[in-house]
């Protein structure tokens, strides 16, 4: 199995309370890069049924129970994609024989040095040998990668729930979550109960905030909260872009609950000691005979959402609106890929093939751009490069005479998935007469892929 940095520790809980411990805190995990495991190649999995995958395995000195697993996914800030995401887990007596325990979603790491990692599954006191973690997707990178993972190996009973990661709000459906408790019901907004002692948990529908989840099992009820971030938020820096309102008609009572990126229509009514909060781009309209008794309670949260300009920003919908400009004898091809993209299913592949080394002789446009002067943009973009990487310039140029350019910025790309990113202030007012341009023609022979382009108005 191919590793780009290894470091990787599992803490096996005893029943005696022996304990084998990496970290300075115990329950932190710091930022650096050489504290975990990445891989960056398929191989062959221990288990025949994975196949070709990324996966890594634990092997213990003897049978052992398992129950609550802790984990730390990957951490450092350049890498937080790499992070798994959708995993399976497997255990195994003797290295052959290998039992399913489930497909498991693992939240992205934060990129702080407070990190404390989040309540993985709970394996419920099975006992193995062997433990076989296999990826089948990550966060958007290009690798795969995890810090660090604590298993318990006898039965953890916390009077709360714990859950010791952050969303950011358009994360989606986590799924098959745990409090790492028993097989009881799990409820509370947003919260979808999977009836085996696993939950699914969508961020997308209850937005930023706090959010309180219920577990009850017989007579025991605990709580717990999970922590879901705007997209306005560092952490959330690469996240999707907000929800666009949509309409509800609601003509009778609002149901408790929480409504992401709606506007309130017709005479809808908060009665009954109801709860409701809306979570608003923008604006809001309250029509007449829209009313919220005395015992209820109504919020609407006003947030400001940030759309991404270019068209077509991910490729999925082919080559167009994009362009390749090739000058002076520089030679170049502009494909769309599916394999290996930052995200979705396709990618842009430019295969610069000769040139003179000048930037802006091979360049990948999107033009009819505009800008307003004193505003503030911000570019992004994913991109990799082939072997030992290669050099790449992003301006924002006019389409005619001055051919003035009024944003730049200089990228060293890696040969892995990275984002870059930089922001501009526009000193002119350019009305759909500008151009987006990654310069790509300073080596010849070298392949670079880009995915995620964005160009944000941020204020």
């Amino acid at each position: 199995m191919h590793t780009k940095y290894i470091g990787l520790y599992l803490i096996l809980l005893l029943p005696l309370g022996a304990q084998i411990k990496a970290q300075v805190f115990p329950d932190r995990h710091t930022t650096n890069a050489f504290d975990g495991w990445v891989s960056c190649t398929k191989s062959t999995n221990p288990n025949p049924a994975r196949g070709q995958s990324h996966w890594i395995k634990y092997q213990f000195s003897t049978n052992v129970n398992l129950y609550d697993m802790v984990i730390w996914n990957l951490n450092h800030p350049d890498y937080i994609k790499d992070g798994l995401q959708d995993v399976i887990v497997d255990i195994s007596l003797n290295g052959t024989t290998w039992t399913t325990i489930d497909t498991f979603t693992f939240p992205k790491g934060t990129s702080s040095g407070f990190y404390e990692g989040f309540h993985g599954p709970d394996l419920g006191g099975v006992q193995a040998r062997h433990l076989l973690i296999t990826a089948l997707s990550n966060h958007g990178g290009g690798c795969y990668g995890l810090s660090e993972m604590r298993v318990y190996t006898s039965n953890q009973q916390e009077n709360n729930l714990e859950f010791n990661f952050t969303l950011c709000e358009n994360d989606g459906i986590q799924h098959n979550l745990t409090g790492g408790v028993g097989s009881g019901i799990y409820s509370g907004i947003g919260v979808t109960n999977n009836g085996n002692g696993t939950f699914d948990f969508s961020a997308n529908h209850v937005g930023p905030g706090v959010h309180p989840i219920k577990y009850i099992q017989g007579a025991t009820t605990l709580n717990g909260q999970i922590t879901v971030l705007p997209c306005t938020d560092p952490i959330c820096k690469d996240c999707k872009n907000c929800n666009v309102a949509e309409i509800l008609t609601v003509n009778g009572s609002i149901p408790t609950d929480m409504y992401n990126g709606y506007k309130v229509l017709s005479g809808g009514q908060v009665i009954n000691n109801g709860d409701v909060r809306f979570m608003i781009n923008n604006s809001a309209e309250l029509n007449t005979g829209f009313q919220v008794s005395s015992s209820s309670n109504f919020l609407i949260d006003f947030r400001t959402c940030y759309n991404n300009i270019l068209q077509n920003s991910g490729f999925e919908g082919g080559s167009t609106p994009w362009s390749l400009s090739q000058h002076n004898g520089a030679t170049a091809t502009f494909t769309i890929d599916n394999v290996n993209p930052y995200e979705g299913n396709s990618s842009a592949r430019i295969q610069v093939n000769s040139t003179n080394g000048t930037d802006w002789h091979i360049q990948l446009n999107q033009n009819s751009q505009s800008m307003v002067t004193g505003k503030r943009y911000r570019i992004s973009f994913a991109a990799r490069a082939s072997t030992g990487g290669g050099p790449m310039s992003i301006i924002m140029q006019r389409n005619s005479s001055p051919w003035d350019v009024h944003g730049d910025a200089d990228f060293t790309v890696s040969e892995n998935w990275e984002t870059y990113a930089f922001e501009f202030v526009a000193d002119a007012t350019i009305t759909n007469d500008i151009g987006i341009r990654a310069l790509l023609g300073a080596t010849a022979n070298k392949t670079f892929w880009i995915d995620n382009f964005q160009y944000i108005l941020l204020d």
